[in-house]
């Protein structure tokens, strides 16, 4: 049954339930379930009940002052509130009838205790309908609608008011969802200049153009904002009746409930809603209009505020500044978000603007010079400039800025004001890997990085903070400024030498400059890149020398500060990037090939990973810059590696570990196990890392998802790490963790076992949970393992045997099992590592 909003009958309060139109049986009613409907109907009883005990119960004195203050409330939140709750009204009505039953129960007699307990009752009613409309308040409640009217905007938009009644245009601003597909939120500004925020598009003006009506959404209970433009005053009802607006007359406003639910017609009338909610005013800023809350969320900006300066320097203070006209401005709202000034020295306008927050500022040591960021426009772009007490105000050069191909490094930070420099503090960004140690070079962080530095003796992963390295850049005072200009330092070293580099030139591509370096007064020959990092014992320097077209930066160089001596790595290494330098090992990113782009698909038609690893290698050192051009059709490939000092020279670190010991569930990277007698080995690699922050509890954490190829060419996938071999060398034992949502019967996480026939090639697979973190200790003639919290387990190799053998398929000298085939050609160019010596 449609329904909508009319008048209310004189005692709602004799109807249980709150007195919203829930009472009436419409469709949205019916959608609740009998259950809940008796929960509820058991909760209005216990509660009619408490009143009405409490009336009889209590002395009649008590009883008579508990009238009284119900009826006082009642006059108190209509002033308050202009309505009277619906439960204070109940608990009025039932109080009355408990006191009229204990007044009847007083008097002596039957008949007279009954009569008396019926007119104190009655009376009590009849004085309660009184009092309540002496109040005049006004109620609403549901009443049929006789002619449908037809649907107006969408809250979804599409059908905003773009003109007022009188023809002129209305603003529309910052559209967009409450929540992720849902109605919208939106801001319009009246030719007027008076700005109603908050609104929704199905918004509607009444038919004699004095009120503006508008839902007001929220992702909790909705409300309605009406502007009354003859008075300027802003009215928000929380009342949640409307999501849509179809029309709105001179008395009443009339519309739908949300469409998500029964879409139900409703009509409340105008007067009446603006009786019941708090006006609003409107503040002025400039030719804009403000409702009062708006207008103090920006008041404090325009403020006259002083800035600090040392002993003896000028007064300095920020005045806050608005165009003649803000109405006239594309955004009337930008010069308020800008939150600019002007800036008065001594107090003399400068003609600068800068920031109200915080504006960086440098003084020299007596306070008669100072450095800041300002512009010479409003809303200009913020320049440097330079005041002096004996020559006021000028304006200094640009600073150094990044090229594309150089480290990426965040705005200028202003540090001090020196002689014939101004100093700045840069962070330099650090390089990504979209897979952590392998994948293209997707991105950069702006925060510290975590490095593998070490290994306990369990082979659980120790991992070290590198902060961002930080660069102060050198702005001259006088002469040449900008890239050729500027002289950027790195971090002190331990001995409190810096390392500065000055601008060469740029490439052919403009995409990368070439520096000179010195240490102190150690100049070193040749031509450098800005890629640096500083050892965290603060004796060593890396860096990367320049390499010009048609080939890329490709050798790493060790600065020894102490030894003042310079090595290199000997491996050239193509686009390498830097990323920490701990414990004397240099981590860092190359390049090592690309492979064409395809986009996820079929079975082995996603990212293998470092299965598949590059599609095309590097080509000769020549080649490098082209094969290094960004491509739609390509992703360029890169790894991490490691570079440490053996004990004469700088090597780098191989990329394979080998194990003596069966490898943990936290065993990550690569490794691999050799087989008893050395018949056989397991190479496992491309494992994912699953675990807590590695600032926090690394214990946690655990590999999965990764790939094995025997020496004898057996090849498998979606591995865990933990593997032992069987002590003839014919058996692998190895697990797969299997997490809960790839199975529907699974409320947890598994980890299960496979055993690997490397001579029958052949492989078992079984769902048994071997229960969390299994860890294999022996495998003799029974496979033992433990696991966390419960304890060690033996399983007889004679019960593992009678499990079905899968055979492995032959592919080009591999052996694969059917998951596998869709990959082979990744499996068949694999090359099994060799053992370092």
């Amino acid at each position: 049954m449609a329904l909508v909003v009319g008048r209310s009958l004189d005692y709602p309060w004799l109807l249980p339930g709150k007195w919203d139109g829930s009472w009436i049986m419409d469709d949205r009613m019916s959608d609740k379930p009998l259950g809940r409907l008796l929960l509820e109907g058991l909760g209005e009883i216990a509660w009619i009940a408490v009143l009405v005990a409490l009336g009889v119960l209590l002395p009649l004195p008590l009883v008579a002052l508990g009238w009284a203050l119900l009826l006082g409330a009642e006059w108190a939140m209509d002033r308050w509130r202009g309505k009277v709750p619906y439960r204070l009204q109940q608990a009025l009505f039932f109080w009355v009838l408990g006191g009229g039953i204990a007044l009847g129960q007083a008097l002596p007699g039957f008949w007279l205790g009954l009569g008396g307990g019926l007119l104190a009752v009655i009376g009590g009613v009849l004085l309660q309908i009184r009092f309540e409309r002496g109040l005049r308040l006004e109620r609403q409640a549901p009443q049929a609608l006789d002619v449908p009217l037809p649907a107006g905007g969408s809250a979804w938009g599409g059908e905003a008011p773009e003109r007022t009644p009188e023809g002129e245009p209305i603003r529309l601003f910052d559209g967009g969802e409450i929540a992720m597909g849902g109605p919208l939120v939106c801001h319009y500004l009246m030719p007027d200049g008076c700005f109603i925020p908050d609104c929704n598009p199905s918004a509607r003006f009444s038919s004699d153009g004095r009120h503006f009506v508008s839902p007001i959404p929220s992702r909790g209970a909705w409300g309605l904002a009406i502007f009354d433009r003859q008075e300027r005053l802003l009215y928000r009802c929380a009342v949640d009746n409307f999501w849509e607006l179809d029309s709105v007359t001179e008395r009443e406003v009339i519309g739908r409930h949300s469409p998500l639910t029964s879409n139900a017609p409703q009509r409340l009338e105008l007067q009446a809603l603006k009786a019941g909610s708090e006006a609003e005013a409107f503040v002025a800023i400039g030719d804009l209009w403000l409702p009062e809350s708006e207008w103090q969320r920006w008041s404090g900006d325009l403020r006259a505020q002083p800035l600090p300066s040392p002993l003896g320097g000028p007064a300095l203070e920020i005045r806050p500044w608005l165009p003649d006209s803000l109405l006239a401005l594309d955004d009337p709202f930008a010069p308020l978000r800008a939150n600019r000034g002007e800036l008065w020295i001594n107090g003399e306008a400068s003609g600068l603007y800068l920031s109200r927050e915080a504006p960086p500022l440098a003084w020299n040591d007596d306070g008669r010079a100072l450095a800041l960021q300002a512009a010479g426009e409003p809303l200009g772009q913020d320049t440097y400039w330079l005041w002096r007490e004996d020559g006021g105000l000028r304006a200094l050069g640009a600073p150094w800025s990044a090229l594309p191909a150089e480290p990426h490094a965040g705005g200028p930070e202003l540090l001090g004001l020196e002689d014939g420099w101004l100093r700045f503090g840069l962070d330099l960004a650090q390089p990504c890997l979209t897979y952590e140690r392998y994948g293209t070079l997707g991105s950069y962080s702006h925060s510290s990085l975590y490095l593998l530095h070490a290994r306990d003796a369990d082979d659980r992963p120790r991992w070290r903070e590198a902060d961002m390295p930080r660069l102060d850049l050198l702005l001259p005072l006088d002469g040449a400024a900008g890239r050729p200009g500027c002289l950027l330092q790195s971090a002190p070293l331990a001995d409190g030498s810096r390392a500065v580099w000055e601008w060469l030139r740029d490439d052919q591509e403009a995409e990368r400059g070439a520096y000179a370096l010195r240490l102190g007064d150690w100049r070193l020959d040749g031509e450098w890149t800005l890629d640096h990092r500083v050892s965290d014992c603060g004796r060593y320097l890396a860096v990367v020398a320049f390499a010009e077209a048609p080939t890329l930066p490709q050798r790493l160089a060790i600065l020894d500060s102490r030894e003042r001596r310079l090595e290199w790595l000997a491996e050239p290494l193509a686009d390498l990037h830097l990323q920490g330098f701990i414990d004397g090992q240099v981590h860092l990113l190359h390049l090592l090939g690309r492979n064409a782009y395809q986009p996820p698909g079929g079975p082995g038609e996603g990212d293998p990973g470092l299965l598949r690893r590059f599609d095309e290698g590097l080509p000769e050192p020549g080649a490098w810059h082209a094969f290094g051009r960004f491509h739609d059709d390509w992703r360029h490939y890169y790894e991490q590696a490691r570079v440490a000092f053996d004990g004469t020279a700088w090597r780098l670190c191989p990329a394979s570990r080998w194990l003596d010991a069966p490898p943990r569930p936290w065993s990550d990277g690569d490794f691999v196990l050799p087989s008893v007698g050395a018949k056989d080995a397991a190479w496992g690699f491309g494992f994912h890392y699953e675990g807590m922050h590695r600032d926090e509890d690394v214990r946690a954490g655990f590999s999965r998802d990764g790939y094995l190829l025997t020496a004898s060419g057996i090849g498998l996938g979606n591995l865990a790490a933990p593997m032992i071999w069987s002590a003839d060398g014919r058996y692998l034992a190895l697990t797969r963790h299997v997490q809960r949502y790839e199975e529907s019967e699974l409320e947890r996480d598994q980890w299960r076992l496979l055993l690997l026939d490397v001579q029958e090639r052949t492989l078992r697979r079984y769902r048994d949970d071997l229960g969390e973190y299994p860890c294999f200790d022996s495998f003799d003639d029974d496979l033992c393992f433990r696991c966390a919290g419960t304890g060690r387990y033996v399983l007889a190799l004679d019960s593992l045997l009678k499990a079905p053998a899968e055979p492995l398929q032959a592919c080009a000298g591999r052996w694969l099992p059917a998951e596998e085939l869709p990959r082979r050609r990744y499996w068949e160019r694999l090359a099994f590592p060799s053992r370092p010596q």
